[in-house]
């Protein structure tokens, strides 16, 4: 990937002919002729393929060379001559017809809706326009467009595969993409002087040498200075979040955003980061409180991923109360329940109960309390402080700043009329801090803040009575807002770091004493509604009056149904009728479907056959009723049937039960010789999941078995090591005695263990997703031996790949 020659990536097949244009000679009546001259071999397969494309023809290529190219069409010498050769003539320089034998002599009747040669190639040049004047064009208006030109109608993802195509002969592809980023940015700081860009490069080796004057784009920060001004004159609350990018770059695309006074929302900075880990997050939060948010007193908010919460804990206080406060977004809170429970019902209500637990606050300082107003009391200064705190917060949590010596809170007082008129109450301890909350509740529809003014102890030599008091002095509150546009602050906005390390933030050491001692967070009490599983009624059957009765399936005479003919379930019945249909090569239509009865007739019913078939369920018995024999025959060009993927699992359980890693072109394989029909690729694999499923159990028996796995292991390598992490299960606020969830689980054979000690001094750790029902991570320890042998030494189950795992 690193020795991309970026100069011969666009050098022309024949550097001589370079600059020569099309030269295409008109073709007369739309046919070819010996002598016509095209002006390089792409136009000349691309003209063969818009004919046989609008004669609805097709061909066969014979020779494709760098200067020959000759065609024949499928139907040569079966009632139709048609061949093409062209080849490159240098003294010319262009590509001629050599050889035609004229105009088509058959029809292809095999294609309906799509050609062979229509292909995504073909369809990207058709549509280049369309995406050069709007490149987000839907992939229902390629096929469309298709459809209008070519008269074929293309599946959609050949349609997908042309625009992808179409975009990059318009717009490029990823290496130009990337390669253009860093100009892209330096015009930016061009154009914008006060813009802010960082950009981490990594070396680029050759054989184990550093290629001097090449470096790799690492990870990118940028904001514009339009950003940068516009986020002074925001609410003091900053946004942050993720998004992963796709296709050929892995990566992701951070984000922080803010808010004005019209609750518009504005972009502050972005970045692009190798993905979201800890180290990303730091370079992004970094820069961030360097380059944007300057001023002291802000919130942050972002979903509960730990690796923010690991780069704000490397801060060294920058992103840390009394500088900043971090919090959790209630819409991400509410989506990870909704993702983990599944009741849209219950995510309002948790949702609705957050919100109740959270009070919005302004802070004033440095102004002045007035009093006698049309509201009573008002508290005025010039710059307020505003943020969210819990409403389980304490006076202690609260009085954080050492020389704040009093908190005036502006209480809302309902007077006649309805009118809101203000008191103030100073808070003073934990039981006015409960009132004060409880009062906020009880009106936080009229008055949707708390305001509290806030006075500081007045420090001996330094300020006296009516002096205002100077808050940057005071170096263990440091609200500090720095709104400084000096040229000097904005000399370097173009920076590029070839380094690993960016330093660290310049911070107050006694602020980040003071702030390590506060609790700013509290233990997540299970909320009641999430412990009222009914366990029990998960696994419940259907009818559980009938659930241990067999199958009792009454044998066919003849390979016929006949009425009274009885089925110990409902699935048993229209398994029945699958094969039924199968093995005649006929098709039905299904009438009614209930839990309770089942109905189907012919797809030929009334035009010659009267088969229908009627099963209904008798609390007794399960019967059926039948007309006759299906009198219908298969149509000759059926290439699949009603082989759903549960009547292929019951046939090919069987192999499954041989070979749990049978590929799935056997299972295509096998159904085709038992069935005689050929199907989709996709349903050959659901079929072999769900014969897995049956044979060796589904997710639950799995995880089930994982512990009686483990201890039979014990059982059998005594000195072999397990440990298991536990969760316990609530029902209706009460814990489940006896019952707990597996929430980690550690293992490592005792051969592995004795293997190790053998081993080089060294260990490889890395992890792997798991798919399916139960989204976690493999961890897995390898060890080398000295014959160069890789060794696994351990395996974990965990959550996921989060610092605790």
């Amino acid at each position: 990937m690193r020795t991309l020659d970026l100069e011969a990536m666009h050098a022309p097949e024949f550097p001589e002919y370079a600059n020569m244009g099309e030269g295409n000679v008109a073709m007369e009546d739309g046919e070819f002729s010996v002598g016509m001259e095209f002006g390089s071999r792409e136009s000349v397969i691309s003209a063969i393929k818009s004919y046989t494309i609008s004669r609805g023809v097709d061909y066969t290529v014979y020779e494709s060379e760098p200067q020959t190219f000759y065609a024949k069409c499928k139907g040569y010498g079966a009632g139709c001559d048609w061949l093409i050769r062209a080849s490159l003539i240098r003294k010319k320089a262009c590509w001629e017809i050599r050889r035609y034998n004229g105009k088509h002599t058959c029809t292809m009747g095999t294609i309906s809706q799509d050609h062979a040669k229509l292909d995504s190639d073909t369809i990207a040049d058709a549509i280049r326009p369309l995406v050069e004047a709007d490149h987000s064009i839907k992939v229902k208006s390629v096929i469309a467009e298709v459809q209008g030109r070519f008269n074929y109608t293309v599946s959609y993802r050949k349609a997908w595969l042309a625009k992808q195509k179409a975009v990059v002969k318009v717009f490029g592809d990823w290496e130009v993409s990337y390669q253009t980023l860093p100009v892209w940015l330096k015009a930016m700081t061009v154009k914008m002087p006060r813009s802010r860009v960082q950009i981490k490069t990594l070396p680029v080796y050759r054989e184990s040498e550093e290629v001097q004057g090449v470096r790799v784009l690492h990870c990118v920060f940028g904001s514009f200075y339009s950003s940068i001004v516009a986020s002074r004159h925001c609410k003091p609350l900053v946004q942050v979040d993720g998004s992963h990018l796709y296709e050929k770059y892995k990566g992701s695309l951070l984000v922080a955003v803010a808010q004005d006074g019209n609750q518009n929302i504005v972009p502050i900075a972005f970045a692009i980061v190798e993905g979201e880990t800890a180290d990303a997050w730091e370079f992004f939060l970094t820069n961030l409180r360097r380059y944007v948010v300057t001023i002291d007193g802000v919130g942050i908010i972002s979903d509960r991923h730990t690796t923010i919460d690991a780069a704000i804990a490397r801060s060294n206080g920058a992103w840390s109360p009394p500088r900043a406060w971090h919090m959790y977004c209630i819409s991400h809170i509410g989506s990870n329940f909704l993702r983990r429970f599944k009741a849209p019902y219950l995510r309002k209500l948790v949702v609705n109960t957050v919100m109740e637990g959270v009070a919005n606050l302004r802070v004033y300082y440095n102004g002045e309390v007035i009093t006698n107003t049309h509201e009573g009391v008002t508290f005025v200064c010039e710059c307020p402080l505003s943020f969210a705190i819990s409403c389980t917060m304490s006076f202690v949590e609260f009085h954080i700043l050492k020389r704040v010596s009093n908190l005036l809170y502006r209480r809302p007082v309902q007077v006649f009329g309805g009118l809101i008129q203000f008191q103030i109450i100073p808070i003073t301890d934990d039981a006015s801090m409960q009132q004060m909350f409880y009062i906020y509740q009880q009106t936080r529809s009229q008055v949707p803040m708390i305001e509290l003014y806030v006075e500081f102890e007045q420090k001996s030599g330094m300020c006296t009575v009516g002096e205002e008091v100077n808050v940057d002095e005071l170096g263990d509150i440091d609200w500090e807002e720095d709104n400084n546009d000096s040229e000097e602050e904005f000399e370097a906005n173009y920076e590029v770091d070839d380094e690993n390390d960016d330093g660290d933030l310049a911070g107050n050491p006694a602020m980040q004493n003071e702030a390590n001692a506060v609790v700013s967070q509290h233990p997540f009490g299970v909320p009641s509604f999430m412990r009222t599983l009914d366990l029990e009624a998960m696994h419940a059957p259907e009818f559980p009056e009938y659930a241990n009765m067999g199958e009792g399936n009454v044998a066919m005479e003849d390979g016929e149904f006949s009425v009274g003919m009885e089925f110990g379930s409902r699935e048993s019945v229209i398994s029945a009728i699958k094969s039924y249909t199968i093995s005649r090569g006929v098709d039905y239509t299904v009438y009614e479907s209930e839990p309770q009865t089942f109905y189907a007739k012919c797809k030929g019913y009334g035009a010659g056959c009267d088969w229908l078939i009627r099963a209904s369920l008798i609390r007794k018995k399960l019967v059926g009723r039948s007309g006759d024999t299906m009198g219908s025959t298969r149509a000759p060009w059926a290439r699949f049937h009603k082989i759903m993927p549960n009547t292929i699992a019951d046939a090919i359980r069987p192999l499954v039960e041989a070979d749990h890693s049978i590929k799935v072109k056997s299972v295509i394989a096998e159904v085709q010789g038992r069935f005689n029909y050929t199907v989709s690729y996709r349903k050959a694999w659901l079929a072999k999941q769900k014969a897995v499923v049956k044979v060796f159990g589904d997710w639950e028996v799995s995880y089930q078995t994982l512990p009686v796995w483990l201890k039979a292991m014990t059982v059998k390598m005594p000195r072999s090591r397990v440990q298991i992490k536990t969760l316990p299960v609530y029902r209706e606020s009460e814990e489940v005695q006896g019952v707990r969830v597996l929430h980690r689980v550690f293992w490592s054979f005792y051969p592995c263990i004795v293997a190790f000690r053998h081993c080089k001094p060294l260990v490889q750790v890395d992890g792997t997703h798991l798919y399916g029902k139960y989204k976690s991570s493999l961890l897995v320890a390898v060890a080398q031996d000295g014959n160069q042998n890789i060794v696994p030494i351990a395996f974990a189950i965990v959550e996921g790949e989060t610092a605790d795992a």
